[in-house]
């Protein structure tokens, strides 16, 4: 049997994203219209990307993907330190983020009293989950830097959970 694919309005990503980025930044996100060229800015070599998988009666993931910028000002804003004192650092960082995006947009993705979250994945560089779909991106601007927060769901022909892979 099928799943439907998943409907989700992209103003609600953005609502979480302006929540969890004014929260824990003090900066307020933005929502913009994807860039120019938004699929190449996501395979740049400053990109990292970080993503929870989501399982219950939906499967699929939630990823972040920002400039090391962001992440650099992420980390200062969160621990008061710089993302040159460590690149671990700045993964803890995003991974933090990603997993507070991902549980906030877990009771919209699925019902709650099932949903589950995996630990966050975080890898410099582009994000590749061969057993799901991209459905749902919203960009946002924050501070000048862009963050694209996609909502990914499992093929609809495949009982497994995506599997995390970051492309190298």
């Amino acid at each position: 049997m099928t799943r439907p694919i998943l409907q989700l309005d992209p103003a609600a990503i953005a609502e979480v994203a302006e929540l969890v980025t004014s929260v824990l930044l003090g900066v307020h996100a933005v929502p913009i219209a994807p860039p120019a060229g938004a699929s190449e800015l996501l395979r740049r070599d400053d990109v990292w990307t970080g993503c929870v998988a989501v399982t219950g009666s939906f499967c699929g993931a939630v990823s972040l993907a920002c400039s090391s910028a962001f992440v650099r000002d992420a980390t200062r804003a969160l621990l008061g330190a710089d993302a040159s004192d460590g690149a671990e650092t700045a993964r803890d960082v995003l991974a933090e983020l990603t997993n507070v995006i991902g549980g906030n947009l877990k009771p919209l993705l699925s019902d709650c009293a099932e949903c589950q979250l995996s630990i966050p994945v975080v890898s410099q560089g582009a994000l590749d989950l061969p057993n799901a779909q991209l459905v749902r991106h919203q960009w946002c601007d924050c501070n000048g830097e862009q963050l694209a927060i996609g909502v990914w769901q499992a093929l609809p022909d495949r009982a497994e959970r995506p599997r995390l892979c970051p492309t190298p």
